[in-house]
């Protein structure tokens, strides 16, 4: 099992990484700026084995059923996902900048509202199908595969005001 873990924090690492590097194309760089690819790499690595376990837990207390999935995808996005990962997201991006914990966290305060709702009304239709339709053993694959798409926009979203504050 911790092979299993330890494989998909790898994997989703590297999609994390992937979503960036893609971002920061799509941004029209002019050079990759590894460290926040880094930090990157640290969210998605470190994420994975506590949304495994999460997730485990949630299932066993909510259940397969429709609705004990839909509570699952609700708690999770809206209660746990601000409160744990938002948090890890943040000091995985600032600490591969080199800034400390307190400096990532103020940046979270600033920009993190309007990142949790939007994560939620995108994430909890995804938690769903995952939950509903694919196996425990690649519901981290299954959500990395879907964070693809994710990382780009959450590398947008993150930097962009950090581009615009550069700017004034």
């Amino acid at each position: 099992m911790y092979g299993l873990i330890l494989k998909q924090a790898f994997g989703r690492g590297t999609i994390c990484c992937a979503g960036d590097l893609t971002c920061q194309y799509l941004e029209g760089q002019k050079e990759i700026n590894i460290y926040r690819t880094i930090g990157f790499f640290g969210y998605g690595f470190t994420s994975s084995p506590i949304m495994y376990k999460t997730f485990e837990y949630l299932n066993r207390m909510n259940g397969i059923t429709n609705f004990g999935v839909l509570k699952t995808a609700v708690i999770y996005e809206t209660l746990f996902w601000p409160s744990t990962m938002m948090p890890l997201l943040y000091a995985n991006l600032e600490i591969a900048k080199g800034k400390t914990i307190n400096q990532a966290m103020e940046k979270m305060k600033e920009e993190g509202l309007v990142l949790a709702i939007t994560s939620a009304s995108i994430w909890i239709p995804t938690t769903f199908i995952q939950q509903k339709y694919i196996p425990m053993r690649n519901m981290i694959l299954f959500r990395s595969a879907c964070c693809s798409l994710s990382a780009v926009a959450m590398s947008y979203y993150t930097n962009q005001n950090a581009e615009l504050k550069r700017q004034i």
